[in-house]
């Protein structure tokens, strides 16, 4: 699933799915990109 799905579903957190540790292992390493890339605007 991409972030910019994702991460709105973690923020409204009602019908996000329960999320698995590999799940959130494979979204670590993208959340950190994307935030690097915020930061560097």
């Amino acid at each position: 699933m991409p972030i910019d799905m994702l991460l709105p579903r973690i923020a409204r957190d009602d019908d996000a799915p329960p999320m698995s540790l590999d799940d959130l292992a494979k979204l670590l390493p993208k959340l950190g990109c994307a935030v690097e890339e915020v930061a560097e605007m």
